[in-house]
């Protein structure tokens, strides 16, 4: 697309910064180790520059294709690995059992609704799922109440994470206005528009804060 233009900004927080409690380890502890387990749902940067939000251009037609790979959540040292990952509608996701104990993989979609519930009781255990709905999904185990991940399922290739200094890229996008779309699992979700032109880029800063955690 010679004319492609990109999108590209910095999330970052505003306002009060949750308190999160650690999580207690409280079984399983050869595997899974002992005392608590620190917090995954924060991750800022120095200049409150924040990571894991997931970044979406709504609206775009004809555009990029996603890149062949295979996704793959592992469920290691009693954690989910990674913590969050944006996975393509329709796509077959690998989840992998790395650990000497039992665990389960209970999947569930923004409204709560149970997805799906499959148990890994053995180590170097691999199954495939695939998701029919957009938007995030929430999982749990639970045997160790303290593990949980994210998927975003995307219905665009224009979707991103942002890493601990808070920056996104999204590029080969077709000129025109979209819906720009952050969204985080304690801050909720906030929307703008954006242009992009022909050949160039644009920037979208984008501050979310405890006041969107309704959205």
């Amino acid at each position: 697309m010679p004319d492609s233009g990109s999108v590209s900004g910095v999330v970052t927080l505003a306002g009060p910064v949750p308190k999160l409690q650690p999580r207690p380890v409280d079984k399983d502890h050869a595997a899974c180790g002992t005392g608590a387990k620190p917090p995954l749902a924060l991750v800022l940067g120095p200049e409150r520059t924040l990571g894991n939000a997931v970044v979406v251009l709504r609206g775009v037609g004809a555009g990029k294709k996603f890149p062949p790979f295979t996704p793959v959540l592992d469920q290691k040292n009693c954690d989910y690995v990674p913590y969050l990952q944006v996975v393509p509608l329709g796509a077959k996701l690998a989840i992998l059992n790395s650990d000497p104990v039992s665990h389960n993989v209970h999947a569930s979609d923004a409204s709560g609704a149970s997805l799906f519930n499959l148990g890994t009781p053995l180590q170097g255990q691999r199954f495939e799922q695939a998701f029919a709905a957009p938007g995030p999904v929430k999982i749990k185990c639970d045997v160790h109440p303290w593990m949980f991940a994210w998927i975003w399922v995307a219905e665009t290739p224009y979707a991103a994470l942002t890493g601990k200094d808070g920056r996104f890229s999204l590029p080969e996008v077709p000129p025109g206005t979209y819906a720009l779309s952050v969204w985080h699992e304690l801050f909720g979700t906030k929307e703008s528009s954006v242009t992009v032109p022909s050949k160039g880029t644009v920037t979208v800063n984008v501050a979310l804060s405890l006041l969107d955690a309704g959205s």
